[in-house]
């Protein structure tokens, strides 16, 4: 993979191997996203976070 500043010209072959910053960066930021609302939710520490809050009320 390698991240560049300029566009990417599909026809070559090393396009498929290349992604512009700005595409990299949003992919980032949904997988953070995603990951806080799971690690937050039901599924993850969601549980243990409202007893704490719960106990501090």
């Amino acid at each position: 993979v390698e991240v560049t500043k300029v566009a990417i010209d599909n026809s070559t072959p090393e396009a498929q191997h290349q992604v512009d910053a700005l595409a990299g960066a949003t992919i980032t930021s949904r997988g953070v996203e995603n990951l806080l609302k799971f690690w937050l939710s039901d599924k993850g520490y969601g549980p243990y976070l409202a007893h704490l809050r719960h106990e501090r009320s």
